[in-house]
């Protein structure tokens, strides 16, 4: 009994222990949310440079939560940069159950890791790291990427039995990987939807075929085969009867194939066979009134039929076949890969493997292939910063080896005598050859933030549709982190801008050379990420870029894209003639004149010059023109020689290299300038003014967009360009050649 109140006590404090030991337990036990799955890109297919998906599965924990989260990647630099949009509904993680979360992100790198971070108002709930090798690696910048989105298993094939095996495909059986946002489409340079199984194109949600549309207003590319699933298509309650390039009337069987058979040029005749009740097995789309060029039709007894269709949709093309690609009897015709090799050298180009080949792991001395890369070149030239040539280097640390060496050693040992003495002279010289180039240093890289700034806007005026995209060079005078973001403003108060959205977001070099962004090795930076925020849910949320670390005596590279509405539709009256020649009137609808302008109709360039804000200007017989070759190559014609100046890829001329940019396959493409087009080629107009558009350029003093920065700039530069794709109306005449060419290539191509 002495030991009674021991034992009792002991009992008492381990009763009070239980209750702290069973919770302690029970919150290291706790089951957190985690990351289990991770897609990039189009079944893991992306490249560098562009805006990219990304979409993530989480499964949820013990509790429900509520968080945001970000994607970290390297940028153009090689700098970790962190991707989260501007929403303001956080996502929500029930407990125990699975959230596929998509966002996007701008890859910088080949090769790179990737950390996905997520957390509510308190404390991080997920942080999970990827590496390179769990990641799949981007192509490079200027690979051309095709995704396919159908019933065709086979098309990658198909491609790369043309002899382009370049061509990067990505195939898609279903459409629940396609982006929500336009610019998740940013690094596809084709996109082919095939209609065959109509099940697949019926699941696009609306959200998802406003963000195909958009695409393609702002400069992509499509090719879209549909055939006898066109109701479900085309329909009045198709899902993309927006795209149909004109009146979809019925689905028709369509039994004279030739036009086909002479467009491939293949000597396989295509069998159309018969089903059971007789009707042929070829099924055609029937579009009535095509806003676009006619490339191909068939006749069926006195009736012709579209069967390719090419159209302009706002600032890109759509290629419409009016057949499937993908069924019988186009899907066993020998002839079918040539009719694909055609229809991808409408919106690829008709670059070769050779070409392609060629240009990869290749550098130029200048740094650069792509005339992106030489306009970055020239926006690195600021005002009032001079930087010293190699050779004045050069020529100092040829002096200081003197003065330390030989000279120190003569004056000492010829006048002073005292050879000791070079324990004063040697930390002196040391000590002004620090100074001196600190000082000149100083003085020549200014004292002040500036920025150099082009911006290039389209304007659709069929359609409305409005297109800023923006180059920026900023250079730091001190290591410091920045914060940008973007405004815009058309200098038009009458008609002013609608609904506009800004991308933001850093800019890289294409190549392999040094610094650009298929380069493999990883400079060392900061290990904390700068933020890029980028708008979500269709709303006209700010974008910007925080804390963006720019190291002394540097200069960064960023761009922009915008868009919006607006109505210009009393600007233009224009008409075409038989000779392509062009006469009507033109209004500059800005409160800012127009200089330096030119107008654009293949295949003629009238010289115009200066338009006054609010002027219309009349273009008749007498108006000043040149052969559109011959003014984008600068080509001048004497009685004596037909002389081409030739590309200066050194040139540090902005103006002109815009130009180029704007028209490079219209000049001639890499045979004239030996650079690509490649990286931003949704820039280049020169498909539209050889469809039955005019575009009217001009440089205005006002810029249409500004990029801001949390720091006082200095004397900053601007170049702002306007295009205005302009509708033209044919005469009466035109009309009347065009129909009998048409028609005359129709009986032609059915005569056997």
């Amino acid at each position: 009994m002495q030991h009674f109140p021991g034992k009792l006590c002991w009992r008492v404090l381990l009763l009070i222990l239980c209750p702290s030991l069973v919770h302690h337990q029970a919150v290291a036990v706790e089951r957190p949310a985690q990351i289990t799955d991770l897609k990039i890109g189009f079944n893991g297919h992306y490249k560098v440079g562009y805006w990219t998906p990304v979409e993530f599965t989480i499964q949820g924990g013990d509790r429900h939560h509520q968080c945001r989260c970000s994607v970290t990647v390297p940028d153009g630099d090689g700098l970790p940069a962190s991707f989260e949009p501007v929403d303001r509904n956080k996502l929500q993680i029930p407990a125990d159950q699975n959230v596929t979360y998509r966002t996007y992100a701008k890859f910088g790198r080949i090769q790179g890791n990737l950390v996905i971070v997520c957390s509510d108002d308190q404390q991080q709930l997920i942080h999970r790291e990827f590496s390179e090798a769990q990641i799949p690696a981007g192509l490079p910048t200027t690979s051309p990427l095709v995704v396919h989105v159908g019933d065709w298993p086979e098309i990658e094939q198909s491609i790369h039995a043309i002899q382009r095996r370049h061509i990067n495909v990505a195939n898609l059986e279903s459409v629940d990987s396609l982006p929500d946002h336009w610019w998740g489409y940013e690094g596809v340079d084709s996109l082919i939807i095939t209609c065959g199984d109509p099940e697949i194109i019926a699941a696009l949600n609306s959200v998802q075929v406003d963000a195909l549309q958009k695409w393609i207003q702002m400069g992509g590319k499509l090719i879209f085969s549909v055939g006898r699933h066109a109701e479900q298509i085309l329909g009045p309650k198709g899902i993309l009867r927006e795209l149909s390039p004109g009146k979809f009337v019925r689905t028709v069987d369509q039994c004279q194939t030739i036009g086909l058979e002479n467009f491939t040029d293949v000597s396989h005749q295509l069998n159309v066979g018969r089903d059971e009740l007789g009707r042929c097995e070829l099924a055609l789309a029937l579009i009535q009134q095509p806003a676009g060029i006619i490339e191909l039709a068939e006749r069926e007894g006195f009736e012709s039929r579209p069967v390719l269709i090419r159209q302009n949709y706002g600032l890109g093309q759509m290629v419409f076949v009016a057949i499937d690609l993908n069924q019988s009897p186009i899907k066993h015709w020998k002839g079918r890969e040539r009719l694909l090799a055609r229809l991808l050298e409408w919106t690829l180009g008709s670059e070769t493997e050779q070409a392609f080949s060629a240009s990869i792991g290749a550098v130029k001395h200048t740094g650069y292939d792509d005339l992106s890369g030489q306009l970055r070149s020239a926006l690195d030239q600021f005002q009032n910063i001079v930087f010293v040539p190699y050779w004045v280097i050069a020529v100092l640390v040829l002096l200081y080896l003197s003065l330390i060496g030989p000279v120190d050693y003569f004056l000492l040992r010829r006048f002073a005598k005292r050879m000791e003495w070079t324990w004063l002279t040697l930390p002196l010289i040391v000590t002004a050859f620090c100074v001196i180039p600190y000082v000149l240093a100083k003085q020549l890289k200014g004292k002040h933030f500036q920025m150099n700034q082009v911006e290039i806007v389209d304007i659709d005026i069929d359609s409305r549709f409005v297109r800023g995209t923006t180059w920026v060079h900023a250079y730091s005078p001190a290591t410091s982190n920045y914060d940008f973001s973007t405004q815009t403003q058309i200098p038009c108060q009458s008609n002013p801008l609608d609904q506009h959205t800004a991308l933001i977001s850093w800019q890289g070099l294409p190549g392999t050379a040094l610094g650009s962004m298929n380069a493999a090795s990883l400079p060392a930076g900061p290990s904390h990420p700068y933020s890029i925020r980028f708008p979500r849910n269709h709303s006209p949320s700010p974008s910007q870029i925080t804390e963006m670390p720019l190291q002394v005596w540097s200069t960064k590279s960023l761009t922009a894209r915008w868009w919006g509405e607006i109505d210009l539709h009393f600007m233009t009256d224009l008409r075409s003639q038989v000779d392509k020649q062009l006469r009507g009137s033109v209004l500059n609808p800005l409160d800012d004149d127009l200089t330096e302008c030119y107008l654009y109709y293949a295949p003629w360039a009238y010289q115009i010059g200066r338009i006054a804000a609010n002027r219309t200007i009349t273009i008749n017989s007498s108006s000043v023109r040149r052969n559109l070759r011959y003014k984008l190559t600068r080509r001048t014609l004497s009685e004596e020689s037909n002389i081409m100046t030739p590309w200066d890829e050194y040139s540090q001329n902005i103006p002109r290299i815009v130009e180029m940019m704007m028209f490079h396959e219209a000049a001639g493409g890499k045979s004239y300038t030996g650079m690509f087009n490649r990286f931003q080629t949704f820039i280049d107009l020169s498909r539209h003014i050889t469809s039955g558009r005019a575009v009217l350029t001009g440089r205005t003093s006002q810029p249409a967009s500004s990029f801001q920065c949390d720091r006082e700039s200095g004397s900053n530069q601007h170049w702002t360009f306007f295009r205005f794709v302009l509708p033209v109306s044919r005469t009466k005449s035109a009309v009347q050649a065009d129909r009998l060419q048409i028609d005359t290539e129709v009986a032609g191509s059915n005569i056997p």
